[in-house]
This record gives C-alpha cells, sequence and structure tokens, in this order.
C-alpha cells in the first residue's frame, strides 16, 4: 500500500486495487449520507483506488462489516482525492 500525493491533486491516495472492489476509474454515486457528510447522495464521481479495509482498521472494518476503503474524486471537486468507505458508494450502472 502506498498513498502518496499526485501533482494537481490535493490529499494523498492510491492507485492500488483491492480484489473484489469497484474497479478503479469506475463511475460512482454518493450514497449513504450521514448529518456529518459533506458529500450529499447522488453526488457523481470517480475511483482512483482502493484498499482492503482489514489492512487499514481490522477490528473496526470487522465489526462495522466495512470491506474496502475507496480513494476517489467528486465531480463538483475534481482535484481533491477523498477517503470513503465502501457503504457510502454505488457503482454507476
Amino acid at each position: 500500500m502506498t498513498l502518496c500525493n499526485h501533482p494537481g491533486m490535493v490529499g494523498a491516495y492510491t492507485h492500488d486495487q483491492a480484489g473484489g472492489a469497484i474497479p478503479n476509474g469506475s463511475r460512482i454515486r454518493k450514497v449513504g449520507t450521514e448529518p456529518h457528510d459533506r458529500t450529499l447522495d447522488g453526488t457523481p464521481g470517480t475511483v482512483l483506488g482502493s484498499l482492503d479495509a482489514a489492512m487499514i482498521l481490522p477490528i473496526p472494518a470487522a465489526n462495522l462489516g466495512i470491506k474496502f476503503m475507496y480513494f476517489v474524486v467528486w465531480d463538483d471537486n475534481p482535484t481533491m482525492a477523498i477517503a470513503v468507505i465502501d457503504r457510502k458508494v454505488a457503482r454507476d450502472q
């Protein structure tokens, strides 16, 4: 796992892709918005990379049923990489 900054982008992220995750470059939409979230349901974006959540937060990930951590860019802020858990994104059909 390599998190790093990329030219022209704000926020460190990876282009790694976890097995079974939504593939890098896929179009997604935000789902599962909670009161503290800044990005609302339906916001479109693109997957930059993903990690197996158990590698990062093994106990919380298992307890909360989180399988993947995605690094995404939302269309309304395309130069800022955001980390988001799997249940907060859905692949566009």
